[in-house]
């Protein structure tokens, strides 16, 4: 059984989550280490820095609506990225993209991209030809 809380302010601690696992049902984790979130149909992976990733059954929206928004920022569709994992955004002909810490990168969608600019204040835009 999993539960859902209305906001990030029901939870006991804000930088807790509640998630289910099939080799650990539900249990709490903490979300320091948390980089993205990656929606895929009903579930989603959770990708951690320092262990592997998790499948939740969840949808994106449940986390949207449990994790805390000043830490978390939605970039795109499917996509719920940690701020303290971005090191840049990158601006192109052909579409924005969010390089991590981590070194990956990750698609940032046109409808996101002005909102993003503005919750990131102190992040480098770079803007490519």
């Amino acid at each position: 059984m999993s539960v859902a809380f209305k906001s990030s302010d029901d939870l006991p601690n804000p930088s807790l989550l509640r998630i289910y696992t099939k080799a650990k049902g539900s249990h709490w984790v903490t979300t320091d280490n948390l980089v993205y979130l990656e929606a895929i149909a009903n579930y989603t992976w959770l990708r951690w820095a320092d262990s592997a990733p998790t499948l939740s059954p969840h949808t994106l929206k449940v986390f949207v609506n449990q994790l805390p928004l000043a830490d978390f920022v939605r970039i795109h569709r499917r996509y719920l990225v940690n701020r303290q994992f971005i090191f840049q955004i990158e601006v192109g002909l052909d579409g924005a993209v969010a390089h991590l810490k981590s070194g990956l990168s990750l698609p940032v969608s046109r409808r996101k991209l002005v909102s993003l600019r503005r919750q990131l204040i102190g992040i480098p835009l770079i803007k490519k030809e």
